[in-house]
C-alpha cells in the first residue's frame, strides 16, 4: 500500500497499530478515529483490541463483554497507572467501583441528557412506534426525579420509590430548594406528570421502570454521588484504566446504564480539551468492544468525527454493518462507518451488507484480457484484447481470508492485506501482558524509537515468512 506516513519501525504515542503489511508495521495516524468489523473469534480481541491496551500511553478505558480483556490488559494497565473495573453483576469476580447516573444530573441539562441515554432515546434499532413515544416521555418525567435525587445527595433506591409511588412531596421540596438554574422548568415537568390522565401516568410509570430495571440491584441502586468515584477527571489524571464489563446475558438489561457511564466519561473528555482549548494530552483511548451491545451512544458518529481533535482516540469494535444499522439506523450506521478514518475487517466476514459496503467502497480494478480464435488448422487465427472489471476485494477472498489477517481500508490510501498481532504470539505484547514494565523511549531524528523493540522487530522481520502477495508474484514471474 503507498502512505509511507503510516509506516512505523515501534509504537508511538498516540497511534494505534493495527497489524504488519509485507513485513513492515502499520500504525494510524495520530488519533485517526478506528473502526474493526469481524464475527466472533475473527481475532478483533486479541489482534486489535488487547495489543492497543497494551501499547497505550494514556488513559484508557475499554468495554467488553467477558473478562479476556481485563486478565490480559490488568498486569501492563495497573504499571502505567491506576485501574477500576466496573462490574455491576460481578461476573470477573474483581472488585467493582460504583458509580451511580446522580454524579451526571447536577445540573438540568445533565439531568436531562442522562436521562435520555438511561432510557435509549436516540436509538433507531426496530421498534414499535408507541415506544419511540413512551420513551422520550419517560425521559422527561425521569429528568427532574433526577436533578432532586442529586441535590439531595440521595442514590437511585430513592428515585426508584418515587417512580413507584409517584411521590409529590420529596422531590418537589427538594426542586424548590435547588438554586441550580433549571429546577423551576423540571418541577413544572413534574407538575404536568402528576396533573396528567391516570393511564397516562401508569403507562409512563411502566415504561421508565422497565428502562431502570438493572437498578433493581441493590448495589447498582444503592450508589450515590459521594460513593461513586468514576469520572473523566480521576481517569485523565494520569495512564488510568477504567473497564466496563456487561456479560452478554445481561446487555439489554444494562445498555442504559453502561451509555450513561460511557456518554459521561466523554463529555467530561470533551469539556476538559475545551477549557484548554487544544487536545488532551496524552489522548483517551475509547476501546469500544460490541458497543452496539454495551453501551450504543446515539452521537457516536459525532464522537468519530470531532474526537481526534479534542484528544479522543476512538477504537470502535462492531460484528457487521448490519448490526450497526439496526442499533443506530441505516442512514447513522453509514456515517459511523465513513467518520472513521481506518477500517479494519476481518476474516469470516458472511454479512451481506458488510461485503456490499466493501464492494461499494472500494470499486473495481480494470484487467486486461486476451482471447484467441482459431478458424482451422492451416489459416491463421486471430486475438482479440479487451478489458474486463473485477472487484478489488472479492467477496469469497474477504470472508476466506486465512486467520490473524484482515483488510484494511485507510482514507485516500489503497486497501491492504494485513497480518494481525495476536498478543499472545508476540514476544513483545506477550511481555507487556506478563507485567514487563514498557519500553524505555527516547527522541531520535525527530521521532520517537524503541530500540529494544525495534531491534526485535528487524529479527522478526528477517525471520517472517513471505507475503501472499509476493508469493503469488514469484509464482507469476516463474511461469
Amino acid at each position: 500500500m503507498a502512505g509511507a506516513e503510516l509506516h512505523v519501525r515501534a509504537p508511538e504515542p498516540g497511534r494505534l497499530i493495527p497489524g504488519t503489511h509485507r513485513g513492515r508495521t502499520i500504525a494510524a495516524q495520530a488519533r485517526a478515529s478506528t473502526l474493526v468489523v469481524g464475527p466472533s473469534q475473527s481475532g478483533k480481541t486479541t489482534g486489535l483490541v488487547v495489543p492497543a491496551l497494551l501499547e497505550w500511553q494514556g488513559p484508557a478505558l475499554s468495554t467488553s463483554v467477558k473478562s479476556d480483556v481485563v486478565k490480559d490488559t490488568h498486569a501492563a494497565r495497573a504499571a502505567r497507572g491506576e485501574v477500576r473495573v466496573f462490574d455491576p453483576t460481578d461476573s470477573t469476580g474483581l472488585p467493582s467501583t460504583p458509580w451511580s447516573p446522580l454524579t451526571a444530573s447536577g445540573s438540568w441539562e445533565g439531568a436531562r441528557r442522562t436521562a435520555a441515554r438511561l432510557l435509549g432515546v436516540g436509538e433507531q434499532g426496530a421498534r414499535s412506534a408507541d415506544e419511540t413515544f413512551w420513551r422520550p416521555a419517560g425521559a422527561r418525567f425521569l429528568a427532574p426525579l433526577l436533578l432532586a435525587a442529586a441535590h439531595g445527595d440521595l442514590s437511585m433506591r430513592e428515585v426508584l420509590a418515587w417512580i413507584s409511588t409517584l411521590a409529590e412531596e420529596e422531590p418537589s421540596e427538594l426542586l424548590y430548594s435547588c438554586r441550580a438554574p433549571g429546577a423551576k422548568p423540571a418541577l413544572e415537568a413534574l407538575e404536568s406528570v402528576w396533573e396528567a390522565d391516570p393511564r397516562f401516568r401508569s403507562s409512563l410509570v411502566q415504561t421508565v421502570a422497565t428502562a431502570l430495571d438493572a437498578f433493581q440491584e441493590p448495589q447498582i441502586a444503592a450508589a450515590d454521588i459521594a460513593g461513586s468515584r468514576i469520572g473523566a477527571r480521576w481517569l485523565l489524571q494520569g495512564e488510568n484504566t477504567l473497564y466496563l464489563i456487561s456479560p452478554a446475558d445481561d446487555q439489554r438489561r444494562l445498555r442504559g446504564l453502561f451509555a450513561a457511564l460511557l456518554a459521561d466519561i466523554v463529555a467530561g473528555a470533551f469539556a476538559s480539551s475545551t477549557q484548554t482549548g487544544r487536545p488532551i494530552d496524552p489522548p483517551l483511548l475509547l476501546a469500544l468492544d460490541e458497543v452496539a451491545n454495551i453501551a450504543p451512544l446515539p452521537s457516536l458518529d459525532e464522537i468519530a468525527s470531532t474526537g481526534p481533535g479534542q484528544g479522543v482516540q476512538l477504537l470502535t469494535v462492531l460484528q457487521n454493518v448490519s448490526q450497526a444499522a439496526d442499533r443506530w439506523g441505516r442512514e447513522r450506521a453509514e456515517t459511523i462507518l465513513a467518520n472513521h478514518r481506518a477500517r479494519v475487517f476481518c476474516t469470516g466476514i458472511g454479512d451481506h451488507a458488510t461485503l456490499e459496503h466493501l464492494r461499494a467502497t472500494l470499486g473495481d480494478e480494470e484487467v486486461p484480457r486476451t482471447s484467441r480464435t482459431q478458424q482451422g488448422i492451416l489459416r491463421a487465427g486471430s486475438r482479440t484484447s479487451s478489458r474486463d472489471f473485477r472487484p478489488l476485494a472479492p467477496a469469497d477472498r474477504v470472508r476466506q481470508m486465512p486467520a490473524e489477517q484482515a483488510l484494511l481500508v485507510y482514507g485516500r490510501l489503497a486497501s491492504a492485506w494485513l497480518n494481525l498481532r495476536p498478543w499472545y504470539r508476540h514476544p513483545a505484547l506477550k511481555a507487556l501482558a506478563d507485567g514487563a514494565p514498557a519500553p524505555t523511549q527516547r527522541r531520535a531524528r525527530g521521532r520517537l524509537t524503541c530500540p529494544d523493540f525495534a531491534a526485535w522487530r528487524r529479527r522478526r522481520g528477517r525471520r517472517q515468512p513471505p507475503h501472499p502477495d509476493n508469493q503469488n508474484n514469484q509464482k507469476e514471474r516463474s511461469q
